[in-house]
């Protein structure tokens, strides 16, 4: 009779034990599923903010603005797009006037920005300065808007078409922003 409860209760042991290891796997394809997904948190500490990107969808790229003050821009290219859409996040100078780089630019005729105020972007709803325009020089046209955020002094270029909108809006609404290094 005593063989016989050693045996039920090795039986529960074993399945509770199985049970357990089955869990364990459970929680860890969760906590790795963004991942198998291609989701994945960038972190730039240089310029100052982390952004959930798609892998699957999205190319990253550092770019090198100016080699004598080593001023670089972070650039998330739409893959399928050939590099006419993306987002870029770069800083801005302290001393940029705003307002006299666009009237340099709309000086000749050549570019028409439309200004708005109290625009939000990213997860905690940052205050921005959204400029925009149409450009029509290429074979469809792109949609370009510049998120100047003034108090954590970056700015955020997106250019994108209908086809790529969406992708490039949840790349925006993911944007945190994190201590910069010194």
């Amino acid at each position: 009779m005593e063989k016989k409860k050693q045996s039920k209760m090795s039986k529960h042991v074993i399945i509770i034990g199985v049970l357990l290891v089955l869990v364990l796997i459970m929680v860890i394809l969760l906590l790795a599923f963004p991942n198998m997904l291609g989701r994945k948190k960038f972190i730039s500490k240089e310029h100052g903010y982390s952004m959930i990107i798609n892998t699957g969808v999205i190319e990253y790229k550092r770019i090198l603005l100016d080699a004598n003050s080593k001023v670089t821009m972070d650039r998330f290219n739409i893959k399928k797009s050939d590099g006419n859409c993306y987002l870029s996040v770069t800083r801005v100078a302290e001393d940029t006037n705003l307002e006299e780089a666009l009237e340099a630019f709309e000086s000749d005729g050549s570019y028409t920005f439309n200004r708005e105020e109290n625009v939000t972007y990213g997860e905690e709803n940052y205050p921005v300065k959204r400029i925009s325009y149409t450009d029509n020089e290429g074979a469809e046209p792109l949609q370009v808007e510049y998120y100047y955020d003034e108090p954590h002094r970056i700015i955020i270029s997106v250019c994108t078409n209908n086809e790529h909108r969406g992708a490039i809006e949840k790349m925006l609404k993911t944007i945190k922003i994190v201590p910069r290094e010194q």
